[in-house]
């Protein structure tokens, strides 16, 4: 499997344990068969960190939500569904998510690459924009521009050593006259920690080289 319960825990604050286990371990299978076929093809041990964060937020939304509801309001006993009311086990969101990092580790052949003569990638660096400070519980989010459309991987860190792949997104045109625009988002930490964040683009199989990086501190109460 692709997480764990304790992986989950961390993240919901939940210690789960007999019946609540094995809901959770169900889930967290489901996921992880969706996740691969989705990619055909088994992650090792440990799963790339983008991968662990599509399962968590795909094993999260599950336990929050019974399949396929939307909303309901049971003054006016009305329902709405996601999807049709279909039981859906991963996201439109994270379906993106998982073909943008398809796309950036199988990059197109016979492509132009966009280099200086010494094979050092000329491709500019993203904007990097940081929230300093976050009070919890509340997701962080950061975001930038590029000078044109493709996609930016985004990495963060609790040391600054050890790096974590945590996002790959489209930066595309948002029609006001600027860059295009990216953004990421890691759903809300349980514990206060500080981020350390940093980004590369990517122009058809060629990256940038990454970001200095910024710092967000974040503190759960």
């Amino acid at each position: 499997m692709l997480i764990t319960a304790d992986d989950v825990s961390v993240q919901t604050g939940t210690v789960y344990t007999d019946a609540d286990l094995d809901k959770v371990n169900s889930f967290i299978q489901n996921v992880s068969d969706a996740v691969e076929s989705y990619c055909r093809k088994t992650f090792p041990d440990p799963a790339p960190g983008v991968i662990q964060a599509v399962a968590l937020i795909e094993v999260r939304r599950l336990l929050n939500s019974e399949p396929g509801v939307s909303n309901e309001r049971i003054a006016d006993l009305a329902s709405g569904y996601a999807y049709g009311g279909a039981a859906v086990i991963l996201s439109n969101s994270s379906l993106d998510l998982l073909t943008n990092y398809l796309r950036w580790i199988s990059p197109r052949y016979g492509s132009i690459r966009l280099v200086s003569p010494v094979r050092v990638s000329a491709v500019p660096l993203p904007t990097l924009v940081v929230p300093p400070h976050i009070e919890g519980p509340a997701d962080l989010t950061v975001s930038g521009r590029t000078q044109s459309e493709g996609l930016v991987q985004v990495q963060y860190s609790l040391d600054g050593f050890d790096w974590q792949d945590h996002a790959i997104v489209q930066s595309l045109d948002r029609s006001d006259a600027g860059f295009p625009a990216w953004r990421a988002s890691l759903m809300a930490p349980a514990v206060s920690n500080t981020y350390r964040w940093r980004a590369r683009f990517k122009v058809e199989d060629d990256p940038s080289k990454w970001t200095l990086a910024q710092t967000t501190v974040y503190e759960v109460p």
